[in-house]
């Protein structure tokens, strides 16, 4: 069966890569694909790696990486580059006067392009990736069982988005899934995973680690916190833009990503994790399982249901700032304690946790429905 994932330009990381990366503007479509994937950046090829492995066929698109798909129109769509080419005044135009939306509406083109030409089974979309109406109109009208996993809260601009539209949702929030319940939509319970593929040797030669956004936005709680542990114990903090809070900046150290993420997560005895704002009583974030899938000990806030993935053999959570040094500094002076938790941690998350596991929840989730 073959299935085609459109993976998130999740903070147009891979557009930023295009920009940054001279080099990969001289390569074919294939070869620059293949690059991105291997960068292993958020979801990336995880599932459908393991999805492969059980008789699946697992395609890749980046719909919103602009030169991305530009250069596959180039490649495999002549009358779709050469629209391109030639109406750039008219989207400009059109730009200018805010009608409708050109640059848009062409990516969805060439997205319809990609999917006519590869025929796929299911379409997978992941949260965070635009489809118009007519565009999951047209997706589904190929025959395609679609399938949205969606993980982030719900802004204003995906109020009008066409959830209703695809064959069934997964969310990893037991509060989105019972949203999207709510009004009319198939949802299912699907947690998120580890790579094993990202296990590392762990040498934990640094105390404490934070990585993640800090957003007016969405992370009000988590500035709060880091800012006040900041103020009283040198946490690394590592977000893509440097903190405006004082003692937050003076431990900033940049910001990482992928497979540098976690490799740079394996040097540090102790990981911090604060949910966003919209998710602070609703465990199921990614970075749960990166954490103690490479060995790292795992200091989470205390979600309302972190309980039923870890209990307090796997990982440490705390309430507040007070309670997060005080941990930090018990858990720093006892090393053996705090390794026999990171342990436990990981060997749960490899057994229970990985997206070998998961590929097998889809394909049976598949299957009954």
């Amino acid at each position: 069966m073959k299935i085609t994932f459109l993976l998130e330009n999740y903070n147009w990381f891979y557009s930023r890569f295009f920009e940054s990366d001279e080099e990969i503007h001289t390569k074919l479509y294939n070869d620059q694909i293949a690059e991105l994937i291997a960068m292993r950046y958020y979801q990336s090829d995880s599932l459908g790696n393991e999805l492969n492995k059980i008789g699946y066929s697992a395609q890749y698109l980046i719909p919103e990486c602009m030169p991305l798909q530009i250069n596959w129109a180039k490649e495999y769509n002549k009358k779709l580059y050469k629209k391109w080419t030639y109406g750039k005044v008219l989207r400009s135009v059109k730009s200018r006067l805010h009608i409708g939306n050109p640059l848009n509406n062409f990516m969805q083109q060439i997205l319809l392009a990609q999917l006519r030409e590869s025929k796929p089974d299911i379409v997978f979309c992941y949260s965070g990736v635009w489809l118009d109406d007519e565009t999951v109109t047209k997706i589904k009208e190929m025959g395609c069982i679609l399938v949205l996993q969606w993980s982030c809260p719900i802004m204003d601009k995906w109020k009008n988005f066409s959830f209703n539209k695809f064959d069934f949702i997964l969310s990893s929030s037991q509060n989105l899934v019972g949203h999207f319940k709510s009004i009319g939509c198939e949802s299912f319970f699907f947690q998120q995973a580890f790579d094993a593929r990202d296990k590392i040797k762990t040498q934990p030669t640094r105390n404490v680690i934070f990585a993640g956004s800090l957003t007016n936005e969405h992370h009000r709680l988590r500035i709060e916190l880091i800012e006040k542990i900041c103020s009283r114990f040198s946490v690394d903090v590592f977000t893509q833009v440097k903190p405006t809070m004082p003692n937050t900046a003076k431990c900033w150290k940049g910001g990482i990503a992928g497979q540098q993420m976690l490799n740079t997560y394996g040097n540090y005895k102790i990981a911090l994790h604060i949910p966003g704002d919209e998710f602070e009583d609703d465990a199921g974030a990614k970075r749960l399982f990166e954490v103690t899938g490479v060995g790292s000990l795992l200091l989470t806030y205390n979600q309302k249901n972190i309980s039923d993935i870890f209990n307090l053999s796997q990982i440490i959570t705390f309430t507040d700032a007070d309670d997060c040094v005080a941990k930090i500094k018990h858990l720093i002076t006892n090393e053996d304690e705090r390794a026999a938790i990171a342990k436990n941690g990981n060997d749960i998350t490899l057994t229970n946790h990985t997206f070998a596991s998961r590929a097998e929840q889809f394909n049976q989730l598949l299957n009954s429905i």
